[in-house]
């Protein structure tokens, strides 16, 4: 159990800390506004492929997630993305969703708290494995 409980809040800890990586380097991605070019729903989700000019004049076309409100072509939308490099983008996200969904980091603070009852439970409630109880000895 002990061995258990240690793994479990070092796996809670690094939910937690990815999450909070993630939304830490969304907030660095720049944020320009585009153009919807193009709309691509197959049923489950769609994509729009966004496009804005950069100070060079150049095209810079990025896809991204719709979010809950539908987009046509044609539609000015605010991007946020990030540059991989120059003339091309990695990712690609609407501003108006957040960075990261916050049910992340309600199900990342469960975990977190389960598993710190658990560690203190195996760890300083319970007498140590092959070792002798002090209180039985009593």
């Amino acid at each position: 159990m002990r061995v258990f409980s240690t793994v479990y809040v070092l796996f809670a800890v690094g939910f937690l800390g990815l999450n909070a990586w993630f939304a830490y380097e969304q907030t660095t991605w720049s944020e320009v506004e585009a153009e919807v070019g193009r709309r691509d729903d197959d049923g489950r989700r769609a994509d729009l492929f966004v496009g804005w000019f950069q100070a060079d004049d150049s095209v810079l076309v990025a896809s991204a997630p719709e979010g809950d409100k539908v987009y046509a072509v044609g539609d000015k939308v605010k991007i946020r993305h990030a540059p991989c490099s120059v003339g091309e983008v990695c990712n690609a996200r609407l501003a108006e969703e957040p960075i990261v969904q916050p049910m992340f980091f309600i199900v990342g603070s469960i975990l977190l708290a389960a598993g710190i009852v658990m560690f203190y439970r195996a760890w300083f409630t319970k007498p140590p494995v092959g070792g002798e109880n002090p209180v039985q000895d009593i």
